[in-house]
């Protein structure tokens, strides 16, 4: 094999295939992409917008609600607690508005090739039509929430972002199926949305496949340089090699980086969802996120996905549904569902998955420091499904040798090594 890829999300999908339209012969490892990582459960949205970290100067009056777990927004698993440390302490000195700054005009870069990297990825897949140019709103409960909003309003704009400020009548124009009275709206006139992020996922993998790649359906277990190339052995007791690795495994990436000797503080933002069955009649229209409630509510077939606030957490620890529980019925009551619904739907086992989280809200995207042949394609966040083709573009790049579309400095993985 010229490479092989590790990882089945959306970077590492997105990475095979680019690598595949170059010519290589390309082997993936991992387990099952459609259901098993973080791209499969999220809200679908491929958002301009979305280049806001979680830290920042407006964490500070929160933290006490956050530490002590009575925030939907946030929860922290304490019994990881000694594995959270070294990335909590340098996430708190990120939270100042000199670091947002800094990282919102740097994950822009990015961020801004979402939208044409998804339009180019799905007429490859034959899946144009599963991309939906509905945008997406952000409902505030009152107009003094909305107008504490105004700084990150301010960077949206400051880069290019679009967007329409919205009163109570238009966001119910806009989504009729709300029955909760949301005073002001944030909508995202560029943003685009996927219904089922899973399914596109199994076309990728699918297609892949059918243009000659291979698949090993089982988790990596190490890798490392050789003279010749790499080496990566899987849970299944093979070993295989390539000339180049790519290491796009999500939050598991920091378990296989230090196996090469590379310390990064990774933890896993863990997100869980359940189905919420809709009357006859009622739909929404696009991704709806309720900010004062924490929770997102995005369409499909039959009803919308509910999805949590963050749970903070090792990516392999058990897990512990009381967030989706709690906001559930706030979202029921959002979407006018009868309280039985809601009940019936809150005996689902929820979905979850692990965005692999950096503390300064960057991907990691470069070679490995002291391994050329390995590249690092993770660390993504809440971005991974969203700009996962514009990074697989770049992982091809820096394979094959080419000068790379935009400026990797800031993603660089040596940032963690001082």
């Amino acid at each position: 094999m010229d490479t092989v890829v590790i990882g089945t999300g959306m970077v590492g999908l997105a990475s095979a295939l680019a690598l595949q339209a170059r010519g290589q012969k390309v082997m993936l490892i991992g387990p099952d992409g459609a259901r098993d990582s973080a791209s499969f459960g999220n809200a679908g949205v491929i958002s301009p917008g979305s280049i806001l970290p979680m830290a920042g100067p407006g964490l500070w009056p929160k933290l006490p609600r956050y530490l002590t777990n009575r925030d939907p927004a946030l929860r922290v698993r304490y019994c990881d607690a000694f594995f959270l440390l070294p990335w909590g302490m340098r996430f708190l000195r990120a939270s100042n508005a000199a670091a947002r700054e800094r990282t919102v005009a740097q994950l822009a870069t990015l961020v801004s090739q979402a939208v044409p990297g998804h339009q180019a990825l799905a007429e490859d897949l034959g899946a144009t039509s599963w991309l939906r140019p509905n945008g997406w709103l952000r409902a505030f409960r009152s107009v003094e929430s909305f107008q504490a909003a105004g700084a990150e309003r301010s960077l949206l704009t400051r880069h290019g972002v679009a967007f329409d400020e919205l009163d109570a009548d238009q966001i119910r124009e806009l989504e009729p199926a709300l029955a909760r009275k949301f005073e002001r709206g944030l909508f995202l006139t560029g943003a685009m949305s996927i219904d089922q992020p899973g399914r596109l996922l199994e076309r990728a993998l699918a297609v892949f496949i059918e243009r000659g790649g291979v698949w090993r359906e089982t988790p990596a277990q190490a890798l490392q340089q050789t003279a010749e190339g790499v080496r990566v052995m899987t849970a299944g007791g093979a070993v295989e090699e390539a000339r180049h690795a790519v290491l796009a495994a999500g939050a598991w990436s920091a378990r296989l980086a230090r196996g090469l000797g590379y310390r990064i503080p990774m933890v896993g933002e863990r997100g869980y969802h359940l189905h919420l069955t809709l009357p006859e009649g009622k739909a929404l229209n696009r991704p709806v996120n309720d900010v004062g409630g924490a929770y997102v509510m995005a369409p499909e077939p039959g009803g919308v996905r509910v999805l949590s606030g963050v749970e903070l957490a090792r990516p392999q620890s058990p897990p512990n549904p009381a967030q989706i529980r709690l906001v559930l019925d706030a979202a029921g009551q959002t979407l006018g569902v009868a309280d039985d619904v809601v009940a019936a739907d809150a005996q689902q086992t929820p979905w979850m998955g692990s965005r692999p989280s950096t503390p300064d809200g960057l991907p990691i995207i470069g070679a490995a420091p002291r391994h050329e042949r390995i590249i690092f394609a993770f660390g993504h966040g809440h971005v991974g499904l969203s700009t996962g083709p514009a990074t697989g573009q770049l992982v091809a790049d820096l394979v094959t040798g080419r000068t790379p579309s935009l400026s990797l400095a800031p993603f660089a993985p040596s940032r963690f090594m001082a």
